[in-house]
Formats: C-alpha cells, structure tokens, sequence
C-alpha cells in the first residue's frame, strides 16, 4: 500500500505539476479573452484601413479623372486657339497676298496707262512729223514751181531785137531750141 501511496503521491505531483491553477486558468481565459479582443480589434481596423483606403483610392481616381477632364478641356481649348490662330494667320498671309497683287495690278495698270500714253504721244509725233515733212514738200514744191515758172527779167539787147522770134506765149525761140523768156 505504501507503494501505492507512493505511485499516488507522485502521480498526484506530476498532475499538480501539469495541471493549471486556478489563477493561471483565470488568467489564460482573461489572455484568450483579450487576444480574441485585439483580433476582432485588429480586424476591424483592418476593414476601417481597408475602407479608408477604398475612399481614397476613389477620391484620388475622382481627382484623376477631374484633372484628365481639366487637361482634355485645356487641350482642346489649346487646339481651338491654335486652330484659330493658324486661321487668322493664313487670312493674314491671304490678305497681305492680297494686298500685293492688288498693288502689282495697280503697277500693272499705270504702266499700261504710261505706255498707251506714250504711244499716243508717239503716234501724235509721228503724224505732226509727217504733217510737217508734207507742209515741207508742198512748200518745196511750191517754192520749186515758182522758181522753175517765175519770169525772169533779162535786160534785152535792142540790137536784136529784129532776130527775135516769140511764139504764142510770148517766149523767145532761138534756133538750136533754147528759150529765152521776154518777160
């Protein structure tokens, strides 16, 4: 019995040794309670965190999509300016084009006016020349008649005059036909 006892005593002891108090059972319950505690704390804060994250994730792509909105507006208002300003340079260049044939064709114009200008004063050149060369002829012609016609007025030698045969005109007629005119 005594060896019982002791099988007893030192099955009691290694128990005792293995099994918990009552403190310590307490105080694993409390440990399980409060880790159980955290967790539940841990993974709300996790799903808070997780949320959060979600609303910024959704602010930061509202954000995106405002300034890709914003940047597509300034785009297209940059193309429209620049559209515009190409536009209104072409009508410059257009106009100063324009402008220039407008000024070439007033040149052209005033050398077309000149020059027919010119060839009216020629044409009035020539025609007061040829005016002039005619009166010229005529008045040589003229001059040339009357020199050739004129009667000239030789003094008569008396003692010949019995030799002196006129013709009809009044002209002397010498023999070999030269004629003297009287007068």
């Amino acid at each position: 019995m005594n060896a019982i006892r002791a099988l007893l005593v030192s099955a009691t002891e290694i128990t005792k040794a293995e099994m918990l108090s009552r403190a310590d059972l307490e105080n694993t319950y409390l440990f399980r309670a409060a880790m159980s505690e955290l967790r539940t704390e841990i993974q709300l804060m996790r799903k808070m965190e997780a949320t959060q994250l979600k609303l910024d994730a959704l602010a930061l792509q509202r954000q995106l999509e405002m300034i890709d909105q914003r940047m597509r507006e300034d785009l297209q208002t940059m193309r429209t300016e620049v559209e515009m300003d190409v536009e209104m340079r072409r009508s410059a260049t257009r106009s100063d084009s324009k402008d220039i044939e407008l000024r070439i064709q007033e040149l052209d114009n005033k050398f077309i006016v000149r020059l027919g200008d010119l060839r009216t004063a020629m044409e009035r050149y020539k025609w007061d020349t040829t005016r002039r060369l005619l009166l010229a002829l005529v008045a040589v012609a003229v001059l040339g008649t009357y020199i050739v016609n004129r009667p000239r007025n030789k003094p008569v030698d008396p003692t010949n005059v019995d030799e002196l045969e006129l013709d009809q005109f009044g002209t002397n007629v010498r023999p070999g036909n030269t004629f003297i005119s009287l007068g």
